[in-house]
Formats: C-alpha cells, structure tokens, sequence
C-alpha cells in the first residue's frame, strides 16, 4: 500500500459526501436502508472517506464491518469478516477482547453462541476447502446475529469487486440474494475498478437496482484544493500560478496533493528557501517521479506491474505510450504501434477494462494525468535512453518540469477568449462525448472574436457555409441573457448551427431548462476542461 488511510485530524474535506453517510447510516438506524456503492480512481480517498466516518461511528444496536479485500485471497476475507464481525460486536457490549482470533471467539462464546457456532462452522468448511458452502454461511452470519442479540450491521467490503477472484462459482449471486434477503444489514462496496464495477451491477447485481445508491467520488474541487494547500503552506510562500499548476498537474486528486505538498515542503527547509519556486518544483518532482526510489515512480511502476503481466506487457504499454504522447485515436495509436486497427481494438478494449484508458467519442485517454506524464517523460524517456549518464538525464527532467510550469505560467495569463479561440482551431472534426451525448468538433475554416460589441467574450468559428457562436461566461448567467443571446443568434446574419454557453460557475437549474428550450449548448469548466485536456492544452483555472 503507498498511502495508509488518513482518519481524523488529518483528514480533509469532503464534507458533502461525508453528509450523505450520516443520512443514510441515519436512516438505517431508523429502520430505512439505503446501501452505498462508492466508485472511484484508485487513491482518491474511498478507504479514509469510510475509515474516517466509522472512526467515531458508535451506537448501541449498530455495529461496522469493515474488509479490505484482497486478490486470490479468499482466507483473508474470511477471517477479515469473522474477526471484525467478533471484534466490534464485543467493543459495542463493552467486553474485555483482545486481537486474537480465538480470544474473540472464547470471549463471545457465552453471549452469542448460535453465532459463534455458525463461525466455527465457517472454518470448518474454509479447512475442508468447502468454499461455496462457507461463504453461504458466512453471508447469513449478520442475519443470525441481529436474532440473537438484537444488533444490526453495516458490512462495508472495500474493493468489492474482487470477490470475483475467490474460488466461487456466482460470488455475486449469491451476495445479491443475501442483500435482498437480510432488510437488517446494511451494505456499503467500494471500487476502484469503476467499469467493472458497473458492469457487476448491471449484471449479477441487476436485481439490485434501486438497492444501491451509486457515489462517484471526484477529485477535490478547486476551492477545496486551495484550502488544503494553505494549510500545507502555512510556513512557506506558494505564489498563485504555482499553486494553480500544482492543482491542475494533480487535478485535485488528495493523494497526489498530499505526497507533492510533503515533497515541496521537505525541499525547501532542506534548501532553506522561504518560498515556492519553479527549481524547487522540478527538485520535487524529481525525487519523487523520476528517482527509481521515488513514491510516484514506484507507484506507477507497481501500478502496471499489477495490471500487465506476461505478453500483456509488451502488447499493451506501446498502446499506453502512444496514448500518453498525443497518439489518442484508434488509427493514431495503430500507426505509432504499428498494428492493425482490428489487433489495437481489441488490446484498447482490454486496457478500458482495467481502467487504465477511458474512451471519449473517438479518443481514447489516460485519464490520470501524472500516470500519463510518467509515462511520457519518464518510463518512455529511460526505455528509449541512448545514453549511459543518469546525471544528464536527471538534469534534462529537471529542466522539462521547469519549461512546463513557466508554459503554464505563460499561458493562464492569457484570458479565457484568447484560449479557447485557440482550443477551436485545434479541431480536425473529431467526435466527443459530453454530458453522455456525442457530438462532432468540426474543423473551422476561421475562428474570431464576435464583432457585436454588445457580446463580449464571445466566438464565432465558421465551418463551409455554417457558423458556430459561443458565449463565455465567467460571472453568473441568468435567463434574461439566455433570452438575449437566443435572439442574437436567431437574428444573426451569420447561418447558426451550434449555439454554446460555457459557464464558470453552476447554473441555476431554471437558467438551464431556459437554455435547453432554446437550443442552447451549456458547457461547463469541467466539460471545457476534459476538451482543452484532450487537445493537448492547459486547463482553465477557475
């Protein structure tokens, strides 16, 4: 594991998503049960969100369950279960225990011997290798204990998905029956497999629909992001641009934020510097992501190693290198491979599965931007090094890391018109998928300000006899504008195709039924931000 779970003090935010669980923990308490499905990236914070709520979780008839699974280890699940089922059940009495296995079971054995039976049988069937029969029983436990002592569970399976590695016929069948079954137990699954994740539920959890309120745990807003870094910061001068580019870099992920913040801190009382600056970055993000010991690179490493075994490692890192390096459609990826369409296909399909690409329209993406640039500037750089000198090397990273914040710098001072004029002219006619609808960013012939004075911020891009208008609105929008800018465009002596709106900032809900009566296009910043990123561009900062 890289990063243990952060409880407590020093857990950080997601106040919302924290809120969620007190009104659905709430309710069960009150006999309505709603069961959670967390999905998330790996090391987005899903173990310290659900670590940190139980941390202080305490109620007479309400006890956690908590496993971390593990792949191929169907052993460790079971006395993860049993262990904790035993432990929390003797702490909620306020029984002496200790850690043991057996001490639990002697410890419990006078107040709740039905349950303690059913685990001893549990075992019994785990030692003769009666794995479908001990997991039957082991998924009725919660129900045999709440007759027996009146208490109710919240079993809460971390990495739920691989269930599917243990040596089972139908895992999730069978636990689809159970949940449909046990009204008294609540269920909480985690997972950073997000598109197996989904296909589990639509298929052998499908009876389930309804069961299950599905969380998309997301990154750290940038608000949250600034917050965090101050508190990190408290000491050390971290000018605006440099902590803008340490949040689009890391795109808010906490852990990415946690391990750059702790380097950057480090580096500077170790060079007695006062304030953040681009050499000190590039010295972090060195140590961290080039250096073969760095926590990153180690990472990333582990990270494939993990995913791509065997003759997978040879098929399918070209295909991420390709994609890490701009190389982000089926017949790019295929001509930098050198393979045909039909064989990267179907290599591509299999790298969707594990989550280490996501498909937009007609891009394929790494969606984790540090993974994409280790990839790129790290992994790429020492396989295909010609050289015999890591110090050259080092340096040439250093100063790579240096060129890419002062771009950053450069380009965040233009303003957001500048830019995203830019992003259009970018456009060969690709298609992309926002808000799950697809659409085609034609290739424009020209791209320029609108000359109506009265509209400022705004685009016209011309593409043969058609136009599109897009209107960019950092302030809050509101439906007389709307009204207004469906007018100009009806008006227009331009030939209107596509009408758009990006927002900054949320819409009211009113604002965007207004919009969506007119034909109107909304983007949002995220919905920008996925473009510019698919192009090659820096994000906008809000």
């Amino acid at each position: 594991m890289f990063s243990d779970p952060v409880v407590g003090n020093k857990f950080f935010g997601r106040t919302e998503t924290l809120g969620l669980f007190s009104k659905r923990v709430g309710g069960f308490k009150d006999g309505y049960r709603q069961n959670i499905a967390i999905l998330g990236p790996k090391l987005i914070g899903k173990s310290s969100l659900i670590l940190h709520f139980f941390s202080n979780f305490n109620h007479p008839k309400i006890i956690p369950i908590y496993i971390d699974l593990r792949p191929n280890s169907f052993n460790h699940f079971i006395y993860k279960f049993l262990g904790a089922l035993l432990y929390h059940y003797l702490k909620n009495k306020n029984f002496e225990a200790g850690v043991e296995f057996e001490t639990l079971k002697d410890s419990a054995q006078k107040s709740i011997p039905k349950t303690v039976e059913l685990i001893r049988t549990v075992e019994s069937d785990v030692k003769n290798l009666q794995f479908e029969r001990a997991y039957e029983s082991l998924l009725s436990l919660t129900a045999v204990l709440k007759r027996e002592s009146g208490i109710s569970c919240i079993v809460i399976l971390d990495e739920f998905h691989l269930l599917d590695t243990y040596k089972m016929q139908s895992p999730f069948l069978g636990l689809a029956k159970e949940i449909m079954m046990q009204k008294d137990t609540m269920y909480i699954f985690a997972s950073s497999q997000i598109s197996y994740a989904k296909k589990i539920f639509a298929n052998e959890l499908s009876l389930l629909f309804g069961n299950f309120e599905i969380i998309r745990l997301e990154p750290f807003d940038h608000l949250t992001c600034c917050k965090f870094l101050e508190k990190r910061f408290q000491d050390i001068d971290l000018a605006r641009n440099l902590r803008d580019f340490l949040i689009t870099f890391s795109e808010g992920r906490p852990f990415y934020l946690d391990i750059l913040s702790n380097k950057l801190v480090e580096k500077a009382k170790e060079f007695n510097k006062a304030d953040v600056t681009r050499a000190l970055i590039a010295e972090a993000f060195n140590s961290l992501i080039y250096d073969s010991k760095g926590i990153l690179n180690q990472y990333f490493t582990t990270l494939l190693s993990h995913n791509l075994n065997g003759a997978d490692y040879s098929n399918f890192i070209p295909i991420l290198l390709s994609a890490s390096n701009r190389g982000r459609r089926l017949a790019d990826i295929s001509k930098t491979t050198n393979r045909q369409p039909r064989v990267t296909s179907k290599q591509i399909n299999s790298l969707l599965d594990k989550d280490l690409l996501s498909k937009v329209g007609t891009f394929y993406r790494i969606q984790d931007k540090i993974f994409r640039f280790w990839l790129k500037s790290v992994y790429r750089r020492k396989s295909l090094s010609l050289t015999a000198d890591p110090a050259s090397e080092s340096k040439n990273f250093s100063k790579e890391i240096e060129d890419r914040v002062w771009e950053f710098s450069r380009e965040t001072k233009k303003g957001a018109t500048e830019r995203i004029i830019g992003l259009f002219k970018s456009f060969k006619n690709e298609i992309i998928m926002i808000q799950n609808k697809l659409f085609k960013l034609w290739c424009f012939e020209e791209v320029h300000p609108c000359p109506r004075a009265e509209l400022q911020d705004c685009i016209i891009a011309r593409y043969k006899d058609g136009y599109w208008v897009c209107l960019i609105r950092k302030e809050e929008i509101s439906e007389t504008q709307i009204q207004e800018f469906s007018h100009y465009c009806k008006k227009s002596r331009y030939k209107i195709r596509k009408a758009i709106i990006i927002v900054f900032k949320e819409l009211d809900l009113n604002v965007r039924l207004a919009a969506l009566e007119k034909k109107i296009w909304i983007w949002t910043l995220s919905d920008l931000n996925l473009i510019l990123d698919l192009y090659g561009k820096e994000q906008i900062v809000k």
